[in-house]
């Protein structure tokens, strides 16, 4: 399995089926995906100190530290957002959204799933609730984009293997980092389309006589 990395830095935005800066709903979408998205970010590592009870299992640890262990126990990897550049068009694209969607669907499957092993944890239950409003809110993204035609990705079926309270321990770990990069991720392209926007709706100041 492939190794814990963040993905390189994100290019422009543009290409087909994008968005006009001018769509106000679909902006009014994308700062209501940031706000979710920045309090589940910033919940994670609070989360992580409720849920790991070991002292050698850190957030800010390595990311391939536990690569082997997290490959038997059937951990996959984040997708990779991809976004394309053309021009300096700053908008959000169909196929991107699809990977967002992937990915949140992938860590709260996961999540769902440690969690039997976890017992009750609060930040646990917040933390799935928040990444379902994020995903309703991707979801409502791409139906402004497609319509009824949108794609929309299925949950993943997992089969992991957590026979010890070490693998419990690391699976929940590898999952919260994966998750930590991939929402950090998921903002800067969020937030560079809604600085765009900003830049293109401020009013410009009237020319003097």
């Amino acid at each position: 399995m492939a190794a814990f990395v963040r993905s390189a830095p994100l290019p422009e935005f543009s290409g087909d089926n994008f968005r006009s800066l001018a769509d106000s709903d679909f902006y009014n979408n994308v700062d209501n995906s940031l706000s979710i998205l920045r309090k589940i970010v910033h919940s994670i590592p609070e989360t992580h100190r409720a849920c790991i009870i070991a002292n050698t299992i850190d957030l800010n640890s390595e990311k391939g530290k536990f690569a082997l262990v997290a490959k038997r126990i059937g951990i996959p990897v984040s997708p990779v957002l991809h976004v394309s550049s053309e021009n300096s068009t700053m908008s959000l694209q169909e196929s991107t959204l699809v990977q967002m969607s992937e990915g949140l669907l992938l860590h709260q499957t996961l999540l769902s799933s440690i969690s039997t092993h976890l017992g009750p944890q609060d930040t646990v239950t917040e933390l799935l609730t928040d990444i379902r409003d994020l995903l309703f809110q991707i979801r409502k993204l791409l139906k402004i984009i497609k319509g009824d035609s949108a794609e929309h990705p299925v949950a993943h079926v997992l089969n992991l293997q957590l026979p010890g309270e070490f693998d419990v321990q690391v699976a929940t770990h590898v999952t919260l980092q994966q998750l930590q990069d991939f929402g950090q991720d998921m903002e800067r392209i969020l937030r560079r389309v809604a600085q765009a926007n900003e830049d293109v709706t401020q009013p410009t100041e009237p020319e003097q006589l």
